[in-house]
């Protein structure tokens, strides 16, 4: 399957097939964080929330500001759009999917944010393995040096962690 139609149906968020094409091209490039970002997203939209956190893991084991240096306006994904949508479908402060979901999604614009949905979710479902990673990671790294935002228009700013 072509890199092409595998963006195609990710720009045109059809995240099923887009999820399948890049499962493809991950076959053959396996080390290419750039459409693993783009997989995990489609999975975040097509309910394989254990493999968005998968996913996750390993590109933040690799840099915790990976998803905060992001330029939203070239990967043309509504990032925001998504999170609104977790968010105005369901209250999903009992959902730990959502929670999941919204936590990874967040992760483009505010670690912060990111960071108190996984401890949320870890408030609901403890002996989640690559969650407590997760949460690890982001105590370890994020503790003595200053958290990436982004705006709501897409802008990084910089602002130091409460």
């Amino acid at each position: 399957m072509s890199e092409m139609l595998a963006n195609h149906y990710f720009m045109t968020r059809n995240f099923i097939d887009a999820e399948k094409a890049f499962q493809k091209i991950l076959v053959n490039k396996p080390d290419n964080n750039f459409w693993k970002k783009r997989l995990m997203v489609c999975y975040t939209q097509t309910g394989n929330f254990e493999n968005a956190l998968y996913l996750f893991l390993e590109l933040i084991k690799i840099d915790i500001n990976f998803f905060t240096q992001t330029d939203i306006e070239t990967e043309d994904c509504p990032y925001r759009d998504l999170i609104a949508e977790i968010e105005s479908k369901t209250d999903y402060s009992e959902d730990f999917e959502k929670m999941i979901n919204a936590g990874i999604l967040w992760a483009y614009y505010d670690l912060s944010v990111s960071f108190e949905l996984f401890k949320r979710a870890q408030k609901i479902n403890p002996g989640q393995k690559q969650l407590s990673e997760i949460l690890q990671i982001y105590e370890k790294e994020l503790e003595p040096v200053t958290i990436i935002k982004r705006s709501s228009a897409g802008n990084i700013n910089s602002g130091k962690k409460n």
